[in-house]
């Protein structure tokens, strides 16, 4: 911290942003005059509301030199991240959220290796809180930094963290990455239902885009899952992005690619905790490409993995009516549709194998009694040429061969057995 004696070579304004005389030491009055009228991009003039941060670290050398500013730069873009535009406010004016932003690059200011942040997603809302703990993630990467996060919320804090600490109701302390703790049983033995039923979606999630699921209230922009008008859109979009004039072609990579979203996470939560998702009020939103986020609420579960019990969840209560409102906007044979129903569960089974080692033998079993029932009995065989690495066999064809450079799929019926067995063993190998 610079000395006082310095003060005169500053405004008085100025030095008290810098933190020499605390804001809560000031009466009511200097307060407000000091920082309730000055904006945001104002502040950064004055080396920005991270110039406590600045001086703090550097000093009034090195706050009068050149170095402060690039310093302040790298901060305040972090900042202004956050609030779509909180250089444009007034302090008084930042919300809980973005006030949290501008904390983060005040301490950004000073280019730490170690953050310590207690509850930082404290009363934001589900938006708010997912972006701050994705930029405290890129930040870890980016800046090579330590970031230690003390937080009661364990579903976010399972998608993100690289390890977790968790302290039991018995006072032992737990470590490992969150795969570890939650194949472990600690997860669910530490918290409530409730907790714990968010916890092992958020871990579930962990698993890869396919298998994320947000549990929060539908908000403007989220779509019921079953919403006709809103795929016939969707079928629009895909037919554009693959460059086909074929509507069947879009619709059939369509509803796989829902198919694939429908199961991930519940064969997951099947696999992992023995739970089984119920996902009656689904909800989707739109985005340019990739997997569709998917948000319940609200969400229960029970304790179970029977497979009669998830095809009935899965099959019956989601598949067949999205089948039904897909193929009455476009006609598609039903052959096709379930096989493509079978290839999206064989595809959450092989990805769930790959990122959890541990859970192969039993995901594979629970693929394998999935497809003897029902609409999927007959659409393919997933076979195991090598333990640990499933792959599936299907029996009709998806139609992505009809896109302008789309090839077969890996799965696809029309493959030769040589080619097959030459393509399953590369991947085995890891190899192109």
């Amino acid at each position: 911290m610079c000395s006082c004696a310095a003060a005169p070579l500053i405004r008085r304004s100025w030095w008290t942003l810098a933190g020499v005389k605390p804001l809560h030491a000031l009466s009511l009055g200097e307060n407000y005059a000091r920082t309730m009228g000055v904006r945001v991009r104002e502040v950064r003039t004055l080396t920005a509301s991270v110039l406590p941060g600045v001086t703090a670290y550097c000093g009034l050398i090195a706050f009068l030199g050149l170095a402060v500013p690039h310093v302040c730069g790298l901060s305040l873009g972090t900042a202004d991240a956050g609030g779509g535009g909180v250089m444009s406010l007034r302090l008084h004016e930042l919300s809980d959220g973005e006030r949290r932003w501008v904390l983060i690059a005040r301490a950004l200011a000073q280019e730490p290796s170690v953050i310590l942040l207690d509850e930082p997603t404290a009363l934001l809302d589900v938006t708010s809180r997912v972006a701050l703990m994705g930029l405290l993630r890129k930040l870890a990467r980016e800046r090579e930094l330590v970031i230690v996060v003390s937080t009661n919320d364990l579903e976010l804090a399972l998608r993100v963290a690289d390890r977790v600490w968790l302290l039991g109701s018995d006072g032992v302390l737990h470590t490992g990455t969150p795969g570890e703790l939650t194949g472990q049983g600690l997860i669910g033995e530490c918290f409530d239902d409730e907790e714990g039923l968010a916890a092992c979606v958020a871990d579930v999630s962990s698993v890869g885009p396919y298998f994320e699921l947000e549990v929060a209230p539908p908000e403007q922009d989220w779509r019921p899952f079953m919403d006709a008008p809103a795929l016939a859109e969707r079928i629009d979009e895909v037919a554009k992005a693959l460059g086909t004039e074929e509507t069947r072609v879009a619709a059939s990579v369509l509803f796989q690619g829902l198919a694939a979203r429908l199961w991930s996470p519940v064969i997951g939560a099947a696999v992992a905790y023995d739970l089984l998702l119920d996902l009656e009020h689904l909800y989707w939103r739109p985005v340019p490409s990739g997997p569709l986020p998917l948000r319940v609420h609200p969400l229960t579960a029970w304790h179970t993995a029977d497979p009669d019990l998830v095809y009935r969840n899965v099959v019956t209560g989601l598949l067949e009516p999205l089948a039904a409102t897909v193929s009455g906007i476009v006609e598609l044979a039903p052959g096709l549709l379930w096989g493509n129903a079978a290839s999206a569960l064989a595809g959450s089974v092989r990805a769930l194998a790959g990122r959890r080692p541990e859970l192969t033998a039993k995901a594979v079993r629970l693929g394998r009694e999935l497809l003897e029932i029902g609409r999927l009995r007959g659409t393919g065989e997933l076979a195991e040429p090598a333990p640990g690495h499933p792959f599936f066999v299907r029996r009709s064809c998806c139609l992505y061969y009809r896109v302008p450079d789309g090839g077969k799929c890996g799965d696809c019926a029309l493959i030769p057995t040589p080619a097959r067995e030459r393509q399953w063993a590369r991947e085995m190998r890891g190899t192109p």
